[in-house]
């Protein structure tokens, strides 16, 4: 064999996925729970280690890993709701189902009464936020809130009448599910990165038990390219009270012990 033939064939390329839940599914990570379109993923795994010199000229005797760091990062292309969230510090949510409705009769500016498509009032609720706007003319938008809801009749609370007259025809309401929680203290989350071994085709899955949000959220709004931010996650050792019994990483405690802040499964 030549100097430098390769040893086996696995030469990682491909995009991978990140797959974000609450601690009690680390292992347990479902499509669902991927975040979705990623430029690229790193998994980073630092050491800072100190050498120990000696004798006269100083030559090296001792050397000591003082800190271990492990990261992963990756450029996120999908602003969904759950994906906001997560990226301003807010605990990642289940995924919930976009609620669309329409009018079925029209309804002027300042009204405080709407009637829904047969059927559809069924789908919200009393104090929900929804959003009104015509198709095509977005700056036609109303913010509300739902007071009650007799069969597809919706009342809206007096402090948030519509703001613009609506057409029974074009006109969509959605739940607006909304986001933005005072940040009190720091949520933490289970996370896998899963990549696919581009020659057999078998899935190398890395497992991390406890990780939390490192920068932020950064949505820059152009017309010439499609929006993306980076998204930066410290893994963490697990706390005993994680895994201890209650705890939501009882489930993977005898791992843990073993291997505290990550585990891989690259097969051989």
């Amino acid at each position: 064999m030549a100097l430098g033939s390769p040893v086996t064939d696995k030469f990682p390329i491909g995009t991978a996925e990140i797959r974000i839940a609450e601690l009690a599914k680390a292992l347990k990570h479902l499509p669902s729970d991927s975040i979705g379109c990623l430029d690229d993923v790193t998994i980073s795994i630092s050491n800072t280690s100190v050498q120990k010199m000696a004798g006269f000229p100083q030559r090296q005797v001792a050397s000591a890993i003082t800190e271990n760091v492990v990261s992963v990062t990756g450029t996120v292309g999908e602003y969904s709701r759950r994906n906001i969230q997560t990226l301003a510090g807010e605990a990642p949510e289940p995924l919930v189902a976009d609620v669309v409705a329409g009018l079925a009769s029209a309804a002027v500016a300042g009204a405080t009464s709407l009637t829904l498509n047969t059927g559809e009032g069924a789908n919200f609720a009393a104090g929900q936020l929804i959003v009104m706007y015509v198709e095509g003319r977005p700056e036609l938008i109303s913010i509300v809130q739902i007071d009650s809801i007799t069969d597809d009749t919706v009342t809206l609370k007096a402090n948030t009448p519509t703001l613009h007259a609506y057409p029974g025809l074009l006109t969509r309401i959605f739940s607006a599910q909304p986001i933005g929680k005072s940040i009190t203290k720091t949520e933490y989350f289970s996370i896998q990165v899963l990549q696919t071994e581009f020659s057999t085709g078998k899935p190398i899955p890395w497992n991390f038990w406890k990780g939390s949000i490192t920068n932020g959220l950064e949505l820059a709004l152009n017309p010439t390219d499609f929006s993306t931010t980076s998204m930066e996650i410290s893994m963490l050792e697990p706390a005993a009270s994680d895994f201890q019994t209650g705890g939501p990483l009882e489930h993977v405690k005898d791992f843990i012990l073993d291997y505290p802040i990550w585990m891989g499964a690259p097969g051989g």
